[in-house]
Parts: C-alpha cells; sequence; structure tokens
C-alpha cells in the first residue's frame, strides 16, 4: 500500500502483477493511485525509488493500456535481472536491515 503520510490514508497501491512460472519472471510494482494523489508526484518518487534500488529503466511503453479514464501515458518499465539480484540484496540487507 502506498500511505499518504499526512492524512494517513491509503493513497494507492503496487502489486505483482503477469507472473510466468515457465520463464521465471514476475513484475513487480503495478502501481494504481486514488484520483485525489493522481499529478502528485507519487509515481515519480516510486520511479526514483527502483532506481534506487538498483532498477535499469529499459523504457517506456508509449499508449500501453486503455484504462477508465481513457489511454494510459504510458508505463516505464525497470528491471532488475538474475546476475544482478545478489548485490542488490545485500546492498538492501545492509542499508535497511530487509530480506534478512
Amino acid at each position: 500500500m502506498i500511505i499518504d503520510k499526512k492524512s494517513g490514508a491509503v493513497a494507492g497501491i503496487s502489486q505483482y502483477g503477469a507472473v510466468d512460472f515457465s520463464q521465471k519472471r514476475i513484475e513487480i510494482g503495478w502501481t494504481w493511485l486514488g484520483e485525489k494523489w493522481q499529478g502528485t508526484g507519487i509515481n515519480y518518487v516510486a520511479k526514483h525509488l527502483m532506481q534506487k534500488l538498483g532498477a535499469t529503466c529499459e523504457g517506456l511503453l508509449r499508449n500501453y493500456s486503455i484504462q477508465s479514464y481513457g489511454p494510459s501515458k504510458g508505463y516505464y518499465v525497470y528491471s532488475i535481472i538474475e546476475e544482478e539480484w545478489q548485490s542488490i540484496s545485500e546492498s538492501l540487507i545492509q542499508t535497511y536491515g530487509i530480506l534478512d
């Protein structure tokens, strides 16, 4: 869940999507925001955090889907491949004490 620090309200969610066991692949970070929080910069912060974690921005899928409000502006795709994960996970453990 994405929590608005000022109000304590749930602003949105990020979740797993497109799980593909045969390819050993999962997409993480499918993010939806409540209307009140759209355009507030939360997605910018989420993208920055992905890069800070060590994910590589692979590019933008323009007009990737149609939402209830019309065509989306697109989706940025970030990746962490298997060869990078060991180093990234060790960094997360050292920096944040997570994944222990």
